[in-house]
Formats: structure tokens, C-alpha cells, sequence
């Protein structure tokens, strides 16, 4: 049974599931083109093969379908879906799903794989990245924090298109590259720097040659995260990335910057998850604005924006999606530090923020673009927080600056997540 596109209105992503049932520390990507028609091939022919060879450490997908692979397993939503709908079939399916032989390719297909990019696209996605290869080749990340999305690139195999029309060879070498890999995750161990990873992966496939010529390269380019590639590869130059910085609520951990993550970077922009932990109610309750600590996770995101080869061409074009109290840190952390922040876009939600705060300084000055407050008439916490402190919030009344993007729906304090609020509201505001 096919599932319908619809299916991702409002599914979390594939990003959570798969660390709850599988311990991947190596993301395998076979990038080919249009123009590499054996490999092209030989990839879609063989991907079962590559698969079960790639056992339980290795996750391998195919840049045909930077939004396909395994990231079409998605997980439910949390809720419980009526009987009958599709939801119900996709949640069973994933349920069921603990190795990966039971997440075949085609068990939840729904809809056909995107063609390969043709040569000229994907070459300029590499000029962009300063990746010096050609394709057909395979790119290795290491997901080291249990984040695919951070995951860096440690090397890179490229192999002629003529190797993949002798099935045999190509197999036997990619048994190789694998088993490789597993020794290479074998010694590496824990706490490497990258030199010290460097000479372990030269070390196991410096000797991976054949007759025809495979040239490994170690990892020569800057450091480069797997979903600075999805996003380059989504987006047609670097002024269109944009570095999206979300930041969680109160008493929380932010599921839901983990859930969107894989959305953010199809649009062709980078997730930036702020984490500060856990915020206990009864400090919120004796103190009206965050603490300098907490405040100090913005400012440190922003210099590491600036300082960080792998976001530091996209420092320009940075935006916020904040929820609850995290609104507030991000408020009185622009209001504290003003001097060294700047910004394009902040989109609120459920927030603490006391209505009238005056956004106009920053939109007169330039170090803030646009703001969008989306705000629940069935929140309950933010009125909640507004008796507590006596004042209103926008999450209960919207903010009062009239350049302020107020948006009032009939949502509780939690429900902005999902993806078609993401599509339909948050990403053409975002894009404006």
C-alpha cells in the first residue's frame, strides 16, 4: 500500500526514531548524477545488497533523494491516530521496525525517488562546499553525537562509473570500504581528535585501490557537516542558506528542534539547536527575566556562527524560532548583547515576553528584520505566566508594536509543531 505525500503534514521526523532503535556511526552517501548512469544503476539495483552489507553501524543513502532513503521512515506524531488512517499504518509499520532489513526501501513508499541531479547542478553544489571530487563517489560522516544532522565528513571515495558495470568488482569493493569502516570504528574509540582520526582512516583505506585506479581522498576539504551538504544540495546559491537557531521551552529538553530538523535542512538551510537545559518552574515564577548563564547559550551560538568554517559564509542570514521561555532568553539575551547580535527573522510561539516591549529600536537600527508571534486563544501557560508577573504577555495578547507579525489560532501552548505549520506558515515568512 502506498502512503500518500499528505503523510507528512504531521509526522515528526526520521531523526528521532532512528536513534531510539539504532546506534549508526557512520552515514554512508553515494552521491551520482544523470550523467553516471552505471552507478546510478548499480545503486538502485543493488541497494538491498549495499544494506544488509552495511550491517547495524552504518547508515547508507543515496543523494537521488535527499529527502528519501531512510528519511522517509518517519515516526508518528505522539498522538494516537484513528484506526483507519494512515497515520495508524505508518506508526505499526515503525513500531514493528528494529533492524535495518525490516525498514526496506519500499515498504513505505510514497512517492518515487527523485531523479539524480544532473552533473552541472551537483558540481556546483561542491565548488560551494570546496569539495574536490567528481561523481560518482561515496562521502562518510561520522555521527559521533547521536545527531545526524552535525554529523562531520571524514573522507571521501571516489570511483569511476565504468568500475559499476562489473556487479561483481563493485560489490567485493564495497565490501572492503565497509569492513573498513567497522575497523576503523573498532580502534577509533572514543575522544580522537581529528588529526588522530585522519591518520586512522588513511591507514585503512590508503591500501583501497584497484587495477582501474579508486583514489581515496582524506578528508582535504574543510569541515563540512552532513546537513551543511543537504543543505547546499537544497538551495541554488549561499546567500539563499540561511542558519536557523531554535530554541526550547521551559522544563524541557526540545524535542520538537530534533523533530524539525530534517525539514529545515530540505528548505536548503542549516539547524542550529540551542540547548540549555533544563529550566525548573519555581525559578521562572521568583525571576522575570533569564539568567546570564542561560543568556550567554545565545551569544555563544552567534560567535560560534561567526568563528565556525562550517557556518561562517551564512553568518549574515541567521533567524530564531523560539518557544515559551525561550522566548525570553532570546529576548533578554538581544536586549543584553545587542551591540554584538544581529539578526534576519525571529518567529515566537507561546510566548512570555511582556506584550509591550519595544521591538521598534531594533527594527529602526537593522539588527532585526521581521517578527512573527504566533499566540493560542487555548494556551492556558502563557496567561498563566501573565497573572504571575502581572503584566501581559504575547503569548496571551500579541505583542503591541505595530511591525510586529501577530498571529492568533486556536492552539494550546504546544502545538506549533508539526510540518505543515512549518511549510505553510513558518517558511514563507522566513523567506520574505
Amino acid at each position: 500500500m502506498g502512503v500518500p505525500l499528505r503523510v507528512l503534514e504531521d509526522l515528526t521526523a526520521f531523526n528521532d526514531a532512528l536513534f531510539h532503535r539504532f546506534r549508526f556511526k557512520t552515514l554512508a552517501l553515494f552521491a551520482t548524477t544523470r550523467e553516471t548512469e552505471r552507478a546510478t544503476a548499480f545503486v538502485k539495483t543493488e541497494f538491498p545488497f549495499i544494506d544488509e552489507l552495511s550491517g547495524p553501524e552504518i547508515l547508507a543513502v543515496t543523494l537521488e533523494e535527499p529527502r528519501g532513503g531512510y528519511w522517509r521512515y518517519l515516526r508518528g506524531s505522539g498522538e494516537r491516530p484513528a484506526p483507519d488512517s494512515i497515520h495508524a499504518l505508518l506508526d505499526e509499520a515503525n513500531r514493528s521496525a528494529s533492524t535495518k532489513k525490516s525498514l526496506m526501501r519500499d515498504t513505505l513508499s510514497y512517492h518515487e525517488s527523485d531523479p539524480p541531479p544532473s552533473l552541472a547542478q551537483l558540481m556546483r553544489s561542491l565548488e560551494r562546499l570546496d569539495l574536490p571530487v567528481r561523481p560518482p563517489f561515496v562521502i562518510l560522516f561520522d555521527i559521533s553525537e547521536r545527531n545526524v544532522w552535525t554529523a562531520e565528513a571524514y573522507a571521501v571515495v571516489a570511483i569511476h562509473d565504468e568500475l559499476f558495470a562489473n556487479v561483481p568488482w563493485m560489490k567485493a569493493l564495497l565490501q572492503r570500504l565497509f569492513f573498513s569502516i567497522y575497523n576503523l570504528h573498532r580502534e577509533s574509540g572514543v575522544g580522537l581528535d581529528q588529526a588522530a582520526r585522519r591518520a586512522l582512516v588513511a591507514r585503512h583505506l590508503s591500501p583501497f585501490t584497484d587495477p582501474s585506479g579508486v583514489s581515496v581522498m582524506m578528508s582535504p576539504q574543510p569541515r563540512m557537516m552532513f546537513g551543511q551538504f543537504v543543505a547546499v544540495h537544497n538551495s541554488v546559491s549561499d546567500k539563499d542558506v540561511k542558519v536557523l537557531i531554535t530554541v526550547h521551552g521551559i522544563n524541557t529538553t526540545g524535542k520538537w528542534q530534533k523533530d524539525s530538523a530534517p525539514w529545515i535542512a530540505a528548505e536548503g538551510w542549516l539547524p542550529y539547536p540551542v540547548d540549555y537545559g533544563r529550566y525548573r518552574v519555581t525559578r521562572f515564577v521568583v525571576s522575570r527575566h533569564a539568567p546570564a548563564s542561560v543568556q550567554m547559550r545565545i551569544l555563544a551560538a552567534i560567535e560560534d556562527i561567526r568563528n565556525d568554517a562550517r557556518y561562517r559564509k551564512y553568518r549574515d542570514n541567521v533567524s530564531v524560532i523560539a518557544h515559551s521561555f525561550g522566548t525570553q532568553v532570546v529576548t533578554d539575551a538581544f536586549e543584553t548583547y545587542q551591540h554584538l547580535m544581529s539578526f534576519d527573522k525571529f518567529i515566537f510561539c507561546g510566548s512570555v515576553v511582556r506584550a509591550d516591549f519595544d521591538w521598534g529600536r531594533y527594527f529602526q537600527s537593522g539588527s532585526l528584520h521581521g517578527l512573527l508571534n504566533e499566540f493560542g486563544s487555548r494556551d492556558i501557560w502563557t496567561r498563566a505566566a501573565a497573572r504571575l508577573r502581572r503584566y501581559p504577555t504575547a503569548g496571551a495578547v500579541g505583542f503591541a508594536h505595530p511591525a510586529v507579525v501577530n498571529r492568533e489560532r486556536q492552539l494550546t501552548h504546544s502545538d506549533w509543531f508539526n510540518r505543515s505549520q512549518f511549510d505553510r506558515v513558518w517558511v514563507p515568512f522566513l523567506r520574505t
